[in-house]
């Protein structure tokens, strides 16, 4: 049934698109043809907004920072969000068990069972999940990323302005800007069977613009062959009674997604709706979750002054997420509202200020299916406030000085201040050098504080997670080439995570532990001309706990990214290679199923615009295009991280292949 509705609803999105298309394209005759090339000035010389809330050049941002330009996803393709940032420099794929099957972590940091410790923004606006804290994977494989302008990825702390889960990074998704009337419509086919869709509009009337885009795709799953496993939540080790068995099973891949923004004046309205439904691993049992998220803003900007702009919020984010096929049988509803006010002040030509407060309220209820009728195991309200203020200033013009901070309260926890202070000094042209300084903090979800599921249980007394990041770097950015080199150091406290001593029964979550990370990153882009461009990235990191144990992180100490593209008159043919040298085989050893060894991914795209090489101006435009994903049809497997202690879980479909057309109005 569930498997029907999202085909329906998809279909039906698609027909609405094509219905309105239809008429966009008559009224489209006195638009100008053709798309104006970015020239390499404005692709090197990139704004950003994610740092400090205003615009600015990337190398007076207080941040290490990577953006993904339109130009970046045009030449490498990619099905998902996810495809996407796994290409970001200190980036990586992750995943857990039960809830999280597809998580993003941020130089190695993966300390929880969801990604509560990177923030997703859309367009500067928080989406966050309340009741475990974190889950992001109905974003990373549902939104319709064909009308994402840019994505600016925050390496380090970022809670001065984003309060709770800006703990390890802040991902920004932009969208593009309407300036003229348009669309599409793109189809998709797999070999093994995989289909998909997506459609995008744009429609623009005086001061009036709205941005619409969808997508889904069935993926058809991919097969598993004799996964070994065992009923772990009935022990703790197997056991005559409880044996270790195997099994063949198909994991399945839906999604579904869409994106809605209305603009008229000072006035933003956007929702972003994402569903994906997938297999989950839980401590030996195998179900089937599906992944829900409700994003919605409402937005209205106001200038009083010259120097002096206002931006009033309200953010709602509904999320969901029902497991009914099987242990642990839980069905969560949980939202996540933010009333937001920041002030934008130009105090003089050397000097802005950034300065606001919010209120936050979250609240969730989940229940426990297998019981008839369902069993209410957790209901919890938390309110929080924040007053921020960060302010930049220019002693010299070769030397930026900014500082900031925000006091929060979380629920009836005390009063808390997180600091950000940074230098930018240019010591000659086309050089830079940053020092940061930042903490952050993620408050403790409703699961951890209130739930009682027969097999974990909250805690109402958790403090919430702390962390203090240096950064050092310096950064080259020439007319063709963008260059840097950072060193960072974050120390990580009362990390939240089941602890199973407290009893053998079940598990209790605890402020367990404190762990700090170390490393260098390196990052470089190239265009050798308008046609031929080059990227690649290096991260090296090392973790430890309290008792000084080493790579207790289930994330590999060094990656190496490199991107090759050409794109020139409607032809595009780009490789990336993405390589993982692996984990540590004292900590991570499979027992039953592989261990986590290297690999790597190599990704082909390859897109024929036709009527670009054909220099045919009239519109409609026709192009082709196919992505390759694992090429080299690397198998590889991940830790079932705060599951079963080396229990690993399959996380590479092997190759696939796509084959896309798609017709432009």
């Amino acid at each position: 049934m569930k498997k029907i509705s999202f085909v329906m609803m998809f279909c039906l999105l698609n027909v609405f698109v094509g219905f309105i298309l239809s008429g966009v394209y008559a009224q489209e005759q006195n638009a100008v043809s053709g798309d104006v090339a970015i020239s390499l000035q404005e692709l090197l010389n990139m704004h950003v907004t994610s740092a400090s809330k205003t615009e600015e050049k990337l190398s007076d941002a207080p941040g290490v920072i990577s953006v993904v330009t339109k130009d970046e996803m045009k030449r490498f393709g990619g099905n998902t969000l996810l495809d996407v940032l796994e290409r970001v420099p200190s980036l990586s794929f992750s995943t857990a068990f039960f809830q999280d099957r597809a998580m993003i972590s941020v130089r190695g940091d993966q300390d929880n069972v969801t990604g509560g410790h990177v923030l997703f923004l859309l367009n500067g606006r928080p989406v966050r999940e309340s009741m475990e804290g974190g889950i992001s994977s109905e974003l990373l494989e549902s939104f319709p990323i064909s009308i994402i302008n840019r994505i600016e990825v925050v390496r380090g702390p970022g809670s001065v302005l984003y309060g709770s889960d800006a703990f390890s990074g802040v991902i920004n998704i932009i969208t593009e800007e309407v300036d003229k009337i348009g669309g599409s419509v793109s189809g998709l086919a797999g070999v093994s069977g995989s289909w998909g869709a997506g459609s995008d509009l744009k429609i623009k009337a005086g001061d009036l613009k709205i941005l619409f885009a969808a997508r889904g795709a069935d993926n058809e799953g991919w097969d598993v062959n004799n996964y070994r496993r065992y009923l772990g939540q009935v022990s703790p080790v197997p056991t005559p009674a409880n044996p270790v068995t195997s099994q063949n099973f198909t994991i399945p891949d839906q999604q579904l997604g869409s994106y809605t923004n209305i603009e008229y004046k000072g006035l933003k309205i956007q929702s972003s709706y994402d569903q994906w439904y997938s297999e989950y691993f839980m401590r030996g049992a195998l179900g089937q979750n599906f992944w829900t998220k409700w994003f919605n803003d409402v937005g209205y900007s106001l200038s009083l002054l010259k120097n002096w702009k206002m931006d009033f919020n309200v953010t709602y984010t509904n999320s969901l997420l029902a497991s009914d096929s099987g242990y642990p049988y839980v069905a969560r509803n949980s939202y996540d509202l933010v009333a937001e006010w920041t002030n934008f002040i130009e105090l003089s030509e050397k000097s802005k200020l950034v300065i606001g407060g919010l209120y936050n309220e979250l609240k969730g209820t989940e229940d426990l299916t297998s019981t008839v009728p369902q069993k209410e195991i957790a209901n919890g309200d938390i309110s929080a406030y924040a007053a921020y203020a960060q302010i930049d200033y220019r002693l010299l013009q070769s030397l930026k000085l900014i500082g900031g901070l925000q006091a929060n309260k979380v629920g009836d926890r005390d009063i808390d201040v997180v600091p950000r202070a940074g230098i930018i000094w240019y010591p000659v042209d086309k050089i830079s050098f940053k020092g940061l300084y930042g903490q952050a903090y993620r408050a403790p979800s409703i699961d951890e504080t209130v739930l009682d599921h027969p097999g974990l249980k909250g805690n109402p007394d958790l403090n919430p997670e702390k962390v203090a990041t240096t950064d050092i770097g310096v950064n080259y950015n020439a007319d063709k080439i963008q260059a840097g080199v950072n060193y960072f150091y974050s120390q990580q406290k009362d990390i939240i995570e089941p602890d199973p001593l407290i009893n053998p029964a079940y598990r209790v979550y605890e402020n367990m532990s404190n762990i700090t990370y170390q490393g260098v990153e390196v990052e470089g882009k190239y265009y050798l001309s308008t046609a031929l461009f080059l990227t690649g990235s290096l991260l090296y990191q090392t973790n430890k706990d309290q008792s000084g144990k080493q790579n207790v992180a289930p994330t590999s100490n060094y990656y190496k990214k490199i991107g090759l593209s050409y794109m020139d008159n409607g032809i595009t043919l780009s490789v990336f290679d993405i390589f993982n040298n692996g984990l540590d085989t004292a900590n991570y050893n499979g027992t039953y199923n592989p261990s986590p060894k290297p690999f790597d991914i190599l990704n082909a795209n390859c897109n024929f615009d036709i009527s670009e090489f054909f220099k045919v101006h009239a519109k409609p435009k026709f192009a082709l295009n196919f992505y390759a994903e694992n090429l080299f049809n690397s198998q590889y497997w991940m830790p079932e991280w705060g599951g079963i202690a080396h229990q690993t879980l399959p996380a590479s479909p092997g190759r696939r292949l796509y084959l896309s057309a798609k017709v432009s109005l």
